[in-house]
């Protein structure tokens, strides 16, 4: 008898309760004040809400790229996989299953140390990816869930596009131009094409960790900042940590290259203040110790660690027909809208900051050319460029770099994106002020890429059905590039107008005053302008998705809860990491961090690749039956690759074979389970009683990791590796009961380097306060002193 499908009877809100939440947060702010960084967060808000449109217009939508799920068993017919982003599968099948275990463990009120739902059990506080402590993942965990979907991308992007409008002030762009900034950066290409990852918590916080770079070099150079208060090493260290907490290295990595690019080239800076940046970073360091010596261990026992190749560099060719993506966001066409042709991942070249940025930001690059902090700024911009195209020589010289060759160096082209935001901020305060060099030359140029982009792929376009989409992209960037010299025109007129007749009054703070209005007139139709088109091009990217179809259970996965056993699936079916959503135990799994001791066993019976999910071919293999692989999950109406197996589970969903050759998860060595019985199994935990005539050895079907731990009857046993990869404990006669227990590997030296990095912090920022305290009791008292 074949199982009907779900009939989901959730009611349904005929409003997104997210909305009235994101818009509060955008606009209490200015219930204080109506500048500065209040205005930022307001318009980094309202943009942001825009960005999540797709999510925030469904009642119980969030924003999930999960309806890709659909092409597999067992959700394909239950879930349109065209309301999808193909380009988006790994928050599909790998992220998003993990924000919802460590939702559920910390909920539970267990750490996450372990994930025992792919590759038999693995590491998950050490994967590098799962952020634990990241303060907004701890919000998403103390949220509902679909506030907590919601919101986590939503505070991802205000943070990057409150840190972007920040770092321009630092660079003495004008409060209100620097708006700017706070749309570009979170709107631009890397940032909305990575919005749903981990990668964003360290994104985010890039324009932080540059605007305190250039906070401490000012405090030696040019005298304090315009904005605020002077550098201080312990404030970069408390960035620097958070973003080193938020679950993508890299970035981390990538970020003091180009802080310290950035230092070099500013000039200024004596050895006190690379020292204070190095402090910063190492302190910095020291707080993520907790996250970052752990996976220190994970990564130096992975495959992708041991297994390391260069690859291949991109011809130059490549690179520069990738980089007219800075023009034409759709090149490529768009996995959003299933259009994507490229040679390339989407995005891997999501470079986008807006065609109207270019000019402007070009006109801001040489408005400020003199500026030595805006030539810092273009050269880690271009460097980013040459290093994420790997142009030679800087791939090569990235090579020669230890720990940093292994890195995936496209990504760096968030810094382009960065830079441009912060370039076309500059182009709108020198615009508002009437200056206008360079914006006809740079709109020109933008124009001929255009027609660049047309010679190359015409034929590729109208092969792909996208003429009217690019020839619609082209017109509106052709009328915007008209708008903006003609805007450019009259502003420049208007000044020199306005100059000459005040002055001619002796009126400068009107003509100021006029001035600050011209200014502020530019930079909102920029604003205005610059955030359509980065939502038309951006907009889809993140698509939304009705909670209650984000990866949900069918009667198969019913079936298989209730079954005891590890599970596999055919092909891709039940892809994972999808399975650990329902608390499946996997052999498989999707992680770029993969144990080499597990993939050698993994290996036996089905791809190679040390960064990517292989499904499984070898269904013979003994390993299968070693790791207690009793279920596969197949599609509906599927034949057995193996005759042995039989139906357990026949559903309209998937069809479920039984592989009676499965070991049991916990038995004796040498076989059987007799006089077993397992008292309790969670995430790196068991307890199992056993009773036993002999002395023998009990088998666990878990992967074996030098962090788990036992004891039999409270009294600590030694664990060894057994059968490849599982854990084996030796017992003696007699009844008894056996505990295991996991625990990262550098855990306690962690929290050791985390506690000393907060106490430096903390001293630092202490001593700074102190200081402060005596030079304001100092002028005090000298006041009173005059005054006597």
């Amino acid at each position: 008898m074949r199982t009907k499908g779900v009939v989901n009877t959730t009611p349904v809100v005929s409003v997104n309760p997210a909305i009235p939440v994101l818009l509060v947060l955008a606009l209490v702010p200015l219930v204080r004040k109506r500048e500065g960084m209040a205005l930022a967060w307001c318009v980094a808000g309202l943009a942001s809400t825009l960005l999540l449109l797709p999510a925030l217009l469904e009642a119980d939508g969030v924003p999930s790229p999960a309806a890709s799920a659909g092409m597999v068993a067992p959700w394909a017919g239950t879930i349109d996989p065209a309301a999808g982003n193909s380009t988006l599968s790994d928050v599909t099948f790998q992220i998003q299953p993990w924000l919802l275990h460590l939702r559920r463990e910390l909920r539970a009120g267990r750490a996450p140390y372990w994930n025992p739902y792919q590759f038999s059990g693995a590491p998950f506080w050490a994967n590098g990816q799962s952020a634990p402590l990241f303060p907004l993942h701890l919000l998403f965990v103390a949220l509902p869930l679909q506030l907590g979907l919601v919101l986590l991308p939503w505070l991802r992007a205000v943070i990057a596009g409150v840190g972007a409008w920040a770092l321009a002030r630092e660079l003495e762009v004008r409060s209100r131009p620097a708006l700017i900034a706070a749309i570009v950066f979170p709107l631009s290409g890397m940032l909305s094409s990575f919005l749903l990852f981990p990668m964003a918590n360290a994104l985010c916080l890039v324009p932080w960790v540059l605007r305190e770079t250039e906070r401490l070099a000012r405090e030696r150079g040019a005298g304090p900042s315009p904005v605020g208060a002077g550098g201080a090493w312990w404030r970069l260290g408390v960035v620097v940590g958070l973003q080193a907490l938020g679950g993508h290295p890299e970035t981390v990595v990538h970020t003091a290259l180009l802080a310290g690019l950035y230092l070099a080239i500013r000039g200024g800076s004596d050895r006190a203040t690379w020292a204070k940046l190095v402090a910063g970073f190492a302190a910095g360091a020291l707080v993520a110790g907790v996250h970052l010596v752990p996976l220190f261990y994970n990564l130096t026992a992975s495959t992708r660690w041991r297994e390391w190749s260069a690859g291949e560099r991109l011809p130059l060719s490549a690179a520069l027909d990738a980089s007219l993506r800075l023009v034409l966001p759709d090149l490529y066409g768009n996995p959003a809208a299933g259009t994507w042709w490229g040679p390339f991942n989407y995005n891997a070249t999501a470079v986008f900051a807006g065609a109207l940025a270019l000019p402007l930001a070009w006109l801001g690059l040489r408005d400020r050319i003199d500026d030595r902090r805006f030539k810092a700024t273009a050269v880690i911009t271009v460097a980013a460029a040459l290093a994420a195209y790997h142009v030679f020589p800087v791939r090569e010289l990235m090579l020669l770099v230890p720990v940093v060759n292994r890195m995936l160096h496209h990504r760096l082209l968030f810094a382009v994106d960065l830079g441009l935001a912060v370039f076309a901020a500059a182009g709108v305060d020198a615009l508002g002020s009437g200056r206008r060099r360079g914006v006809t030359g740079a709109s020109l140029l933008v124009a001929a890429v255009l027609a660049v982009a047309w010679s190359l792929h015409r034929d590729d376009w109208a092969a792909a059905g996208l003429l009217g989409h690019q020839a619609r992209w082209t017109t509106w960037i052709v009328v915007a590039l008209a708008l903006l010299l003609a805007g450019a025109l009259l502003s420049s007129r208007e000044a020199s107008r306005e100059a000459s007749r005040e002055a001619s009054r002796g009126a400068s703070r009107r003509a100021s005053r006029r001035g600050v209005r011209t200014g502020a007139i530019v930079a909102v139709l920029a604003g205005v302008a610059l955030t359509a088109e980065l939502l038309w091009a951006h907009g889809r990217t993140n698509p939304g998705l009705a909670l209650r179809r984000l990866l949900p259970s069918t009667p198969a996965i019913e079936f298989l809860t209730r079954s005891p056993g590890r599970v596999a699936a055919l092909d891709a079916a039940l892809r994972p990491n999808a399975a650990m959503v329902h608390r499946l135990r996997d052999v498989r799994g999707d992680d770029t961090l993969k144990l080499a001791s597990y993939e050698r066993v993994y290996r036996s019976f089905a791809g190679a690749s040390p960064y990517f999910f292989e499904p499984i071919t070898g269904w013979r293999a003994d390993a299968l039956d070693r790791l207690g692989a009793r279920w596969v999950l197949a599609p509906p109406g599927a034949s057995p690759p193996v005759e042995t197996w039989s139906v357990a589970f026949d559903g309209d969903d998937a069809r479920v074979f039984e592989r009676a050759s499965a070991l049991p998860l916990v038995r004796w060595l040498g076989g059987g389970n007799h006089g077993l019985t397992i008292a309790a199994s969670e995430p790196g935990r068991w307890t199992i009683r056993y009773t036993t005539p002999a002395a023998g050895v009990l088998v666990v079907a878990e992967t074996w990791d030098p962090g788990w731990s036992g004891a039999v009857d409270g009294r600590p046993r030694a664990l060894e590796r057994r059968e490849e990869i599982l854990i084996g404990a030796h017992v003696e006669a007699g009844s008894g009961t056996l505990e295991l227990r996991y625990r990262p590997r550098g855990l306690s030296a962690g929290w050791a380097a985390t506690a000393i990095g907060a106490a430096a912090l903390l001293f630092a920022a202490m001593r700074q306060s102190d200081a402060a305290l005596r030079q304001i009791n100092a002028a005090l008292r000298q006041e009173s002193r005059a005054r006597l």
